[in-house]
């Protein structure tokens, strides 16, 4: 039998494998950065593009803000307009009721009695006044009772007052104001 030598053959083969493995192992390791780097890229690609995103909706945010602010500062101003109508309405409307108010004042007069003031805060009237007596001072009261215009008169104070007469006396009287059932009918 003839001896073959293998050796050769099998190292020239297993240098071969060698070369073929490394070969294989330097093509996966390119693969593998190269996927890395395109997965990096595509992360870096999708971080930009959420950064453009958030951008545009922080802008967005910041100009609804600018519009939500316009819109209370709209609001607020509408309210004061709205109040103002209503002031201006109420003072159109109470104009007559002023006038019938001097009106009554001047018809529930008693002789002998003067009004020093009369201030008005509300439905309330706040009459001072000198009357030649405590007499004069109650018919005032008894008119007023009497008045649809007036309610409720009530006297806060009474001194006398000598520098106007022996029996002066000088009052001051709180009166409510009320409408007379007929204008109310009419208003509604």
């Amino acid at each position: 039998m003839a001896n073959i030598n293998l050796l050769p053959w099998r190292d020239k083969r297993r240098e071969l494998k060698k070369k073929e493995f490394i070969q294989v192992c330097f093509l996966v390791l390119v693969a593998v950065v190269g996927v890395l780097f395109a997965v990096s890229q595509w992360y870096s690609a999708a971080q930009d593009n959420q950064a453009q995103r958030n951008a545009l909706l922080d802008n967005e945010i910041r100009q609804l803000r600018l519009q939500v602010n316009e819109i209370r500062s709209l609001r607020e101003q509408k309210q004061e307009m709205i109040d103002r109508m209503t002031v201006i309405q109420s003072l159109q409307g109470d104009r007559p009721m002023i006038v019938h108010l001097f009106d009554q004042l001047a018809r529930t007069l008693p002789q002998g009695v003067f009004y020093n003031t009369v201030k008005r805060e509300g439905n309330r009237i706040q009459i001072v006044g000198i009357a030649e007596s405590s007499a004069r001072i109650s018919a005032l009261i008894r008119r007023l009772e009497a008045s649809e215009w007036f309610a409720d008169p009530r006297p806060t104070e009474i001194k006398a007052a000598p520098q106007y007469g022996e029996f002066a006396s000088q009052f001051s009287l709180v009166v409510q104001i009320t409408k007379p059932k007929q204008d109310e009918e009419e208003d509604s």
